[in-house]
């Protein structure tokens, strides 16, 4: 028995599978079941493992950029490519694939809303500011806020994995089209 991101005491599962326990409230498809465990597969051939401190760690602007890049190849999205804006920030592999899924809930549902002319232009970000990780998501020339394009979906897995890693949704008054969580690395 092991401890594991969601502080539960659990036989060993994926954090793939943790996630879709704590997602029971909500009808998944079998589509996004399968691919949000192949985003964690993903995961294995971008980790570097540490076998003394038995850590995994992933270089997280790759692995986004090969995700996204996978993610909107497979289920065919018409997006404008996204502007990366990433430290070099090695993170741990399950808070990786976490904000990996999150990623591609999030151009799915925008992909969805938005017409096959246009596609707004996509910015993810991961910076270290005043002592925490901040992970952004933002949409750059959105007909409406972000907020009311995600589906419910969207949302409550956001929130799901905004608790998981232990981090606080940092809102902007004067920026509706922007998504940041702010953690602890």
């Amino acid at each position: 028995m092991k401890k594991h991101l969601f502080r539960q005491t659990c036989a060993s599962e994926s954090v793939c599978d943790q996630l879709i326990l704590r997602l029971n409230k909500i009808d998944l498809n079998n589509s996004f079941i399968e691919l949000i465990r192949k985003i964690e597969l993903m995961s294995l051939t971008h980790r570097r493992i540490y076998k003394e401190e038995k850590l995994e760690e992933i270089h997280l602007s790759p692995y986004i950029r090969d995700t996204v890049a996978c993610v909107t190849q497979d289920q065919g999205l018409r997006l404008t490519a996204p502007n990366y804006y990433f430290d070099d920030i090695w993170l741990q592999k399950d808070k990786a694939v976490l904000l990996a899924v999150l990623v591609h809930e999030f151009l799915t549902d925008l992909s969805k809303t938005t017409s096959p002319v246009y596609s707004p232009k996509i910015e993810i970000a991961c910076r270290f500011a005043f002592g925490k990780l901040e992970f952004s998501y933002a949409t750059l020339e959105p007909a409406e806020p972000l907020v009311k394009m995600l589906s419910g979906q969207s949302v409550i897995l956001a929130e799901e994995i905004t608790q998981s890693l232990g981090a606080e949704t940092l809102t902007s008054v004067k920026d509706d089209n922007r998504y940041i969580l702010a953690m602890k690395n």
